[in-house]
């Protein structure tokens, strides 16, 4: 089989797309156990907040972990009911 098998039918590729997405919900998850980590700490988790808000580099980072986060969670919630034995 080609590597490129998915790029043969449009359903592949959108299956394959929202794969790929779950390297930005990991990310973005991975984020949010920082942010819960330094949460202990007021001083620590300000430092880390404001580093967010103020990094470009932050802000385009989640202009595109966005899109792709809403992509995969709303193809998991209609894909749910197909995987669920009644």
């Amino acid at each position: 089989m080609p590597s490129t098998w998915w790029l043969k039918r449009k359903t592949y590729f959108l299956f394959m797309v929202r794969e790929l997405t779950c390297v930005a919900v990991g990310g973005y998850a991975a984020l949010l156990l920082v942010l819960a980590a330094s949460a202990h700490d007021p001083d620590s988790f300000h430092s880390v907040f404001s580093w967010l808000s103020a990094s470009r580099w932050s802000v385009v980072l989640h202009a595109i972990a966005l899109p792709l986060v809403l992509y995969h969670s709303i193809t998991w919630f209609n894909l749910t009911p197909k995987a669920m034995v009644v």
